[in-house]
Order: C-alpha cells, then sequence, then structure tokens
C-alpha cells in the first residue's frame, strides 16, 4: 500500500511538473510572438493612420485619426503600373523560385553521394565562392557583356538560381536520408534520375520547402538586380517601383516650403507603412500553407548540423 501511495504521489509530481512546463513554455511562445508581432501591428496601424497625426502623437497600436489617403495616394501614383509591377513580381518569385530549388536540390544530392569521385573538391570550391568573390565590377560585366541579360527578365532570375549557403543545407538535409534506401533502388535498376525525383524529393519535401520559402522571400523582395540590368519600365518588379515611387515621395517633401510641409500634403511617414504593409502581404499569406514543412525542415537541418 505505502508502494502504490509513493507511487501514486510521484505520478501526481510529474504531471503537476509538466503541466508547469507547459504552461511555462506556452507564455513563453506567446510573449515572444507578441514582440514579433509588435512592430507589424504599428506598420499596419500607421498605414491608416493621418500624417499629421503620427507626427504629433507618434506611432500607435491603434489607427489616429482613422483614414485611407495613404493607400488612395500610394495607387493613385502607382495606378498605372502597380498591376504590371506585382505580375513582374510574381512571374520572377515562381519561376525563380522554382528553377533555383531544382538547381539546388540537384547539385546537392550529387554532393551527398558517397561515390561521387570529386565531390570534397567540388564541395569546396562552392564553399570558397561564400568566402571569396570577384566583386561587382566584373560580376556586373559579366551579366551585361558575356550574359547579354540587359532588359530581360532573365535579369531577375539568373544572377540568384543558386546560393552556396542554401547548397550546403539541402546537402545535410539528404545525408540523413538512409543510404541501403538507395542501394536497394539502384539494386532494382533505378536510375540516378528516378531516385532522385520518385524517392529524394518527396522525402526531402520539408527541406525543399524552408529553403524555398528562403528564395521565394529573396526574389520577392530583391530591387538591385532591376537597379543594375532593367531599364525598360514593363520589366520593373514592385520592390524597385515602390523604392522609386517612396524616394520620390521623401525629394518632394523635401523640396516643399514650410507653409505647405505644415499641411502635410505629401504623406512621407505613412507611405513607408502602406508601402511595408503592400509588400509584405502575399509573404505573410503564403507563409501559413508552409508553415508545418518549414519548422520540420529547420528542425532537421538543426539536429544534423
Amino acid at each position: 500500500m505505502a508502494h502504490h501511495f509513493t507511487r501514486e504521489v510521484k505520478r501526481i509530481k510529474t504531471a503537476l511538473a509538466d503541466r508547469t512546463f507547459n504552461w511555462f513554455a506556452y507564455g513563453t511562445v506567446s510573449m515572444f510572438m507578441m514582440v514579433c508581432l509588435y512592430p507589424l501591428l504599428l506598420m499596419l496601424s500607421s498605414s491608416f493612420s493621418t500624417e499629421k497625426e503620427i507626427i504629433q502623437t507618434g506611432y500607435t497600436l491603434w489607427p489616429k485619426g482613422f483614414t485611407l489617403d495613404t493607400y488612395a495616394y500610394l495607387f493613385r501614383s502607382g495606378g498605372d503600373w502597380i498591376l504590371s509591377s506585382y505580375l513582374v513580381t510574381i512571374f520572377v518569385t515562381v519561376v525563380g523560385t522554382v528553377c533555383s530549388m531544382l538547381i539546388t536540390a540537384m547539385l546537392a544530392y550529387t554532393l551527398s553521394s558517397k561515390k561521387l569521385k570529386y565531390r570534397n573538391k567540388i564541395s569546396l570550391y562552392c564553399y570558397f565562392t561564400m568566402l571569396f568573390n570577384g566583386g561587382l565590377v566584373p560580376w556586373y560585366i559579366l551579366i551585361v557583356n558575356y550574359y547579354h541579360l540587359t532588359n530581360t527578365i532573365a535579369a531577375l532570375i539568373v544572377p540568384y538560381l543558386l546560393n552556396v549557403f542554401f547548397l550546403f543545407v539541402m546537402r545535410s538535409y539528404f545525408d540523413t536520408i538512409p543510404e541501403p534506401l538507395l542501394e536497394s533502388a539502384r539494386m532494382d535498376g533505378a536510375t540516378e534520375l528516378y531516385i532522385f525525383a520518385k524517392i529524394m524529393i518527396p522525402i526531402a519535401l520539408p527541406g525543399i520547402a524552408t529553403i524555398s520559402l528562403f528564395y521565394a522571400i529573396q526574389y520577392w523582395n530583391d530591387w538591385w538586380l532591376s537597379l543594375l540590368f532593367i531599364r525598360d519600365d514593363s520589366l520593373f518588379p514592385l520592390q524597385y517601383r515602390l523604392y522609386n515611387l517612396l524616394s520620390n515621395t521623401q525629394a518632394l517633401a523635401s523640396n516643399m516650403s514650410q507653409h505647405a510641409a505644415d499641411k502635410v500634403a505629401v504623406p512621407t511617414v505613412t507611405v513607408k507603412a502602406a508601402i511595408t504593409m503592400v509588400t509584405i502581404g502575399p509573404i505573410l499569406l503564403v507563409f501559413p500553407f508552409i508553415q508545418r514543412f518549414f519548422v520540420k525542415g529547420l528542425m532537421i537541418g538543426a539536429v544534423k548540423g
């Protein structure tokens, strides 16, 4: 009886400790979530506030002097190009992510194969490019004079086709797949292409989703390539258009007289918040659908190292 009582007390203590830990974990995660959401909520609130209220009272979690004037100014200023720029950005993001992920996954699978004769030397060559590069001028000459990508949609995709850091993360993920599984497929007559497409890709889907998200954010947020290589207005992506709009807005406000500035005719502060919401919106909509793959991919990559 005493042994049964002791065991029951131990079970209650263990359950209480587990419950306390769960509450602590939920509370910590909730606080961290609020810390992450706070800047986003400030931007959202500011985008619906008037410029005068933001200047006088600062940023708040609730809009001050609720108005849609900032969004009206944003879409009025870019009404003739904002849709086309969105389409360019979506095309570059989708095609660039798919192509980048295909190249990254294929090279990572090749380097993860222990039968590849020079895989360590190839890995060293790839790693070397993370430490040293030719610089901006040789890279620009390569894209313009040798690849002839000026004023082409490929100029917004090709320079980012392979990220070496993502390559090694993907290679580490492939290394977690048991080698006997691949050997049994080879014994059954499967080719390397078949193994890659039918075995490796389905198993590595969490890792692929994780790296794909990073590639997609890189393509979506980029404006640097369009600044260097694009002169055709029809090929300008959304980020570069909004960058120009913000620059023009700030320049217009700085050139206004003091009397006009007092009236806050140009929304220089709230337009930044509105641009942030316009650009980040699609990423926020896509992330929940791949969140489970993203978390699993990060955990496996962390365990593998």
